[in-house]
C-alpha cells in the first residue's frame, strides 16, 4: 500500500483489506484504492424511489467537477459511485479534495448512505460490510450472508490458478536464462560477477511466468535455483582462465582436461578454491540483490467473489 493511501486512512480513521482503504465518513460508506495505473474513489449509496432523477443529480455534480479534479471516468449506479483518477500524488490530492466537497453534496442531495442496506433499501441500525467484485457495500446482516449464498453459488468464479511445481520448472529455466550473460561476459577481461543481478530477475520471473504460487516455497526456491546455475557458471570462467593460462604458455590442451583439471585444483588447492568460494558468494549477492529491489514475496488472500469484510 502506498505511503499516501496510508496517511489518508490515517487522516479519515479508516481501515484496509486486500489494499483497499475504506470506512464510513458522514454516514457513507467510502472506500479508497491507490495503484500505479489509476486510483479510485468508490461511494456506497442507495438510489430507488427517485433513481434516475438522482443519478442524473450526481452524473452533473461529477460533470461540473471533471475538469477541476481531474477525473478520468466515472459511474453512478443504484448502489454506488465509482470515480477515477489518474495515479501520481498530484492526482491522489485532487482525489482528496473531491471526496469531501462531494460527501457534502450527497447530504445536501439526500442520497442515502450506510444507514440503509444495499440490497433491500431498508433503514438498518446495523450492518455488515459486503465485498461484492471488489466494491464495499453497507447491508443489513440477514441481507449480507443471504448475498453470500446465492450469489456465490450463481456465480461460478474459480481462483486464479497459481501452481508451486510449474512455477518451481519456470524458476529454473529463468534462472537458466539469467546466467547466460555471465558465461558470454566471462571470457572478457572485466568486473562480471555484477551479472549476478540477471540471475535473481530471471528466476523470479520464470517462477511467476510459469504461474507459481506466491508461498514459502517460493522465498526458498528461487534463491536455491538462484545459487544452483552460479555455482557452475562461476566455474566455467575458472575453466575459461585457466584455458587462456595455457594458451599462453602455448600448451595444447583439449577443453574436457581443462575442466578436470579446474576442478582437482578447486579441491587441492586452498588459494583456488578460496577465490572461488567468494566470487561464488559475491554474485549470489547480487543475484539476491536483484531479487530484493524487483520481487516481493507475499502471500495472496483469495475470497469468493462476495463475501463478509466485516
Amino acid at each position: 500500500m502506498k505511503v499516501r493511501l496510508k496517511r489518508f486512512m490515517k487522516e479519515l480513521n479508516f481501515k484496509s483489506t486486500d489494499d483497499i482503504v475504506y470506512g464510513v465518513y458522514d454516514d457513507f460508506l467510502v472506500s479508497v484504492t491507490d495503484n500505479n495505473e489509476v486510483s479510485s474513489l468508490f461511494i456506497d449509496v442507495v438510489l430507488q424511489e427517485t433513481a434516475a432523477i438522482d443519478r442524473e443529480k450526481i452524473r452533473n455534480i461529477i460533470e461540473l467537477n471533471a475538469k477541476q479534479y481531474s477525473i478520468l471516468y466515472a459511474e453512478v449506479k443504484n448502489t454506488g459511485i465509482s470515480v477515477i483518477f489518474n495515479s501520481g500524488l498530484t492526482a491522489f490530492n485532487k482525489l482528496k479534495d473531491f471526496f469531501y466537497s462531494f460527501i457534502n453534496q450527497l447530504n445536501a442531495l439526500g442520497i442515502k448512505g450506510a444507514s440503509f442496506c444495499s440490497n433491500c433499501g431498508e433503514e438498518t441500525d446495523s450492518f455488515s460490510i459486503l465485498s461484492i467484485n471488489g466494491k464495499l457495500h453497507s447491508c443489513d446482516k440477514v441481507c449480507a450472508e443471504q448475498l453470500c449464498q446465492t450469489m456465490n453459488s450463481k456465480v461460478k468464479t474459480k481462483r486464479k490458478q497459481l501452481y508451486f511445481i510449474p512455477g518451481l520448472l519456470g524458476a529454473l529455466f529463468g534462472a537458466i536464462l539469467g546466467i547466460i550473460p555471465f558465461v558470454v561476459l566471462c571470457r572478457m577481461d572485466f568486473f562480471i560477477l555484477w551479472c549476478g543481478i540477471f540471475v535473481g530477475l530471471f528466476t523470479k520471473g520464470g517462477y511467476e511466468f510459469f504461474k507459481g504460487e506466491n508461498c514459502i516455497g517460493k522465498t526458498i526456491i528461487v534463491p536455491i535455483f538462484s545459487l544452483a546455475v552460479i555455482v557452475p557458471a562461476v566455474f566455467i570462467n575458472y575453466c575459461y582462465r585457466l584455458s587462456e593460462f595455457w594458451s599462453g604458455k602455448s600448451y595444447l590442451i583439449e577443453f574436457a582436461d581443462t575442466v578436470r583439471q579446474t576442478y582437482n585444483s578447486i579441491l587441492t588447492v586452498s588459494l583456488i578454491r578460496t577465490s572461488f568460494i567468494i566470487d561464488v558468494a559475491v554474485t549470489f549477492v547480487y543475484a539476491l540483490l536483484g531479487l530484493l529491489l524487483f520481487l516481493r514475496f507475499k502471500r495472496n488472500t483469495y475470497h469468493n467473489a462476495v463475501y463478509i469484510v466485516e
